[in-house]
């Protein structure tokens, strides 16, 4: 550049610093935007000062509320930076960290990952990891770990780089050093480590009184914070001293008309509030949180989020003062807002049909809806999803649907990784490795906005994709036989909420309270669990010899019953003459089969009077699980593929704390070929047995050309050590190894298979849930074999015993076979008796034996 233009350009930048300084940033623009095009016609739009003037005409464009302009001004010019300088240019990762920050405020998390955490790396190593350019880009970073939901990473990083930021003893570091002080804080306190966070405000506070003048907005919000965090303490004496000072800071920056005022008044209220009920100060604080709500729908809207936790708290205290239709009316405004709370929603909703203010139909209604749309889990998800997927039919619309979900859940897959590595030690780093997980994150973050937009442009109902609106009572009923009713055990996560139980019928809906604890539900189901120790043969990962069969004594007869009466005990009235039941378990229900329910104290299995032997039971993970084989207008069109009897090594598997080997399994070979025959199908062209069992197999057959896929084999779960030092990070089907394939056929690898099955059998273990109650209703193997496109699974509880597994699945399916009309629910409830009456060996009238399998979702 010569000399007159270096003046010129020197001139200019002047002009426009004096603007930007004075807050003008229209007319910063005014004089960016000439400056720019005159340089590059003068040195070229390639040359770096031409970049950085354009990274500055970004900035002042972002700051006049124009962030989608910023933002594509950045990523036009970044286009530049990458066509004409090496990747790891010190300017051009400048760039990069630059429009990794616009693009996390913007919202894209998913792409501004990649970019930062390239150029933090390139800091680190080339400028090492005391330079402040290094320290801030780290911030950064942890910024959009932060906004990603990967607080634990984030949280590591902020108190990673606030030592070296005070070591560092500049001006600069001492401001960033404010900042992330701050912002430790707030992570503390979503992390819910409240004496933590309690003392790193305190560190935040101390410093702002050196960064900021007094009642700096930063240090009004984090008063603010503060105060939140002390009242979550329960520590209100010194909650009182903060809002007072932070009172005054408010007045005196941002008044009274403002939302961080209509925030004060709100925790004002949560003060006030706190062991008063009854006395005056309640009544001050209605006053407060109420006077809160009406500044925030005046200053934002009554559907926006903040406004809708202020409903929440309001509808709390309009509840205990016993004001019911102002309660039920937050408590509908904050779930339209997208804060519903269940426990609000549900006590309001209770206390409103027993005084008469709602009639009970209008009630029941509005308690289906909200059992539907107050739980979820993955489960769940997979099933809406696929159920969506079959309402568009077989067309290119259901193609797109699955490969946009299958784009999101590998690009969830490439975060977790890149997370890892980005958390380990310098020494342990895989820069080649991360090059590959940032280039593949970077090309679906593209393909996944190519193919929304093409899915909106189809008129797809996209939201459904991942909200499936809530079934009413008559669409629900429609489903229904009249010798069928859908129940939902409604149990919530805490202790103190309330738990309901819903039948729903053809010509009826009925709601109660559930008298169940589930912390004591828990210990009970544990206690069942317990005394289900089947070690012998069990397909399970290991292999071990015959222990003590399980001894009448040794089933914990009475916690079952217990369980039954805290359960379906408060609606067997209701269940009379209903021989099928669909059943959605929630919370420690999920970790028991309710075929094992025991209805009466009995003193020993020949005298249990077992659920079974009253009702067929289908467990479904949600209620548009009943719509989905209604809708099977495309079919596969063969039966059966079986895989069975693989072939395993002899190398150690460690499982449990116990170590053996995978041990072989040739019963399952006749197994499978035994239901393959029931269902019509070649056993010898469509059984998969021994080398043939493979992995490698399985993933070269059209599976989308089978109703049933059955799988009679070892299950494993994560944690389980599948070769030395190896564990497994999820939980996998074990096959045949060979031609590049492990053996192991693990849930993401099953997510990403392509099913068209109305039912898949897994004769395994543990592929229901996991010890643990509480856990969700489906463990990963069932959940990928949902997404994946199976209408319906046959899962278990526990590690099944091999020989008795073989004889319930061939009955089922051989009763199927000789009755076409009985459905896969009866058939496995007949199956289930006649094993417990006249068992081919007498052990197996133990649930041990018949128990561990569920129906999930309807095949027939």
């Amino acid at each position: 550049m010569d000399k007159p233009l270096q003046d010129y350009v020197t001139a200019q930048e002047a002009i426009m610093d004096g603007h930007f300084r004075q807050g003008d940033y229209m007319a910063a623009e005014a004089v960016l935007v000439p400056l720019i095009a005159h340089l590059s016609e003068k040195i070229g739009p390639e040359q770096i000062k031409v970049l950085r003037l354009r990274q500055a005409l970004a900035n002042v464009i972002r700051l006049q509320g124009r962030p989608a302009d910023a933002l594509s001004e950045m990523e036009d010019a970044y286009k530049i930076w990458e066509a004409n300088y090496l990747k790891f240019h010190p300017a051009r990762m400048d760039a990069a960290m630059q429009l990794a920050v616009h693009l996390s405020r913007m919202g894209y998390s998913n792409d501004a990952l990649p970019l930062a955490l390239e150029a933090t790396r390139f800091a680190e190593i080339v400028w090492g990891p005391d330079n402040d350019q290094t320290m801030l880009w780290q911030y950064n970073t942890a910024g959009i770990f932060k906004e990603l939901g990967h607080w634990e990473k984030a949280l590591e990083l902020f108190q990673k780089v606030l030592p070296m930021l005070d070591a560092a003893g500049r001006e600069r570091t001492t401001y960033y050093a404010c900042a992330v002080s701050k912002e430790t804080a707030l992570l503390l306190t979503d992390l819910g480590q409240f004496e933590a966070a309690a003392t790193q405000y305190e560190d935040a506070l101390r410093r702002m009184q050196t960064c900021h003048p007094p009642h700096h907005p930063e240090t009004v919000f984090a008063l603010g914070e503060y105060a939140l965090v002390l009242y979550y303490l329960r520590d209100i004496p010194r909650m009182h001293q903060i809002l007072d000072r932070w009172q005054t800071a408010l007045l005196a920056t941002f008044g009274e008309n403002s939302l961080p005022y209509a925030e004060f008044l709100e925790r004002r209220a949560l003060a006030k509030s706190w062991g008063n009920f009854g006395k005056p100060e309640f009544q001050q604080a209605l006053v407060d949180m109420r006077a809160s709500v009406s500044l925030r729908e005046t200053l934002l809207s009554p559907t926006h989020e903040r406004t809708g936790r202020a409903y929440l708290n309001l509808g709390a205290m309009e509840l205990d003062m016993d004001n019911l239709p102002a309660a039920w009316e937050m408590a509908k405004k904050a779930e339209a807002a997208g804060q519903g709370s269940r426990a609000l929603l549900q006590k309001t909703l209770v206390r409103m049909r027993d005084a008469g203010l709602m009639a009970k139909d209008k009630a029941a209604a509005e308690a289906f809806r909200l059992a539907q749309v107050n739980y979820d889990s993955a489960a769940r998800a997979a099933f809406a999803a696929l159920a969506q997927r079959v309402e568009q039919g077989s067309g290119e619309k259901t193609r797109m649907m699955r490969d946009f979900t299958d784009m999101q859940r590998r690009q969830t897959q490439l975060q977790d990784e890149m997370s890892y590595f980005a958390g380990l030690p310098s020494a342990e780093r895989r820069p080649d490795i991360e090059r590959e997980i940032r280039a593949e994150m970077e090309a679906l973050s593209t393909q996944i906005n190519d193919m929304g937009a093409a899915l909106r442009k189809l008129e797809l109902p996209f939201e459904a994709m991942y909200n499936a609106d809530p079934f009413s009572i008559p669409q629900t009923q429609a489903l229904l036989g009249p010798t069928e009713a859908l129940v939902i055990f409604d149990v919530g996560e805490q202790e103190d909420d309330w738990n309901f139980v819903l039948v729903v019928t053809q010509d009826a809906v009925t709601w109660r309270e559930m008298p169940l604890s589930p912390s004591s539900a828990k210990a009970a189901i544990s206690d069942i669990r317990g005394s289900i120790d089947l070690q012998m043969g069990v397909r399970a990962g290991i292999s071990l010899k015959d222990r003590e069969k399980p001894k009448e004594q040794g089933f914990e007869l009475y916690a079952s019953y217990w369980i039954y009466r805290q359960t379906f005990g408060v609606i067997e009235d209701l269940l009379e003459g209903k021989d099928h039941l669909y059943v959605e378990l929630r919370g420690p229900l999920t970790a028991v089969p309710p075929q094992m329910l025991v209805r009466n104290d009995a003193p020993g299995l020949a005298q249990a009077d077992w659920l079974v032997r009253h009702h067929a039971i289908t467990v479904i993970p949600s209620v548009h699980a009943l719509n989905l084989s209604a809708r099977q207008d495309a079919r596969a069109s063969k039966p059966f593929l079986g895989f069975a009897d693989p072939v395993f090594g002899d190398a150690p598997v460690s499982q449990n704390g116990l170590r053996g080997a995978l041990s072989p399994l040739p019963e399952t070979a006749i197994e499978v070929r035994e239901v393959a025959r029931a269902v019509g199908s070649d056993a010898t062209q469509y059984v998969r047995a021994q080398l043939q069992a493979s992995e490698a197999q399985l993933k070269q057959e059209t599976l989308q050309d089978y109703r049933v896929l059955y799988f009679a084999t070892h299950g494993l779960v994560a944690g389980d050590m599948v070769r030395p030092g190896e564990a497994l990070t999820e939980p996998a089907l074990a096959l045949t190894a060979g031609d590049g394939q492990d053996g192991m056929l693990t849930a993401s690898e099953i997510a990403g298979l392509k099913l068209n099955a109305d039912w898949v059998i897994l004769s395994a273990c543990n592929t229901a849930v996991g010890d643990e109650p509480g856990a969700e209703a489906l463990s990963g193997l069932a959940e990928a074999f949902a997404y994946a496109g199976a209408r319906a699974l046959m899962v278990s509880h526990w590690p099944v015993e091999s020989r008795s597994a073989v004889a319930l699945m061939t009955d089922l399916f051989a009763r199927r076979a000789a009755d076409p009309g009985l459905s896969a629910a009866k058939a496995q409830q007949q199956a289930i008796l006649a094993m417990i009456d006249t068992p081919a060996r007498p052990e197996w009238s133990h649930p041990a034996y018949w128990a561990p399998f569920i129906l999930v979702g309807n095949p027939d």
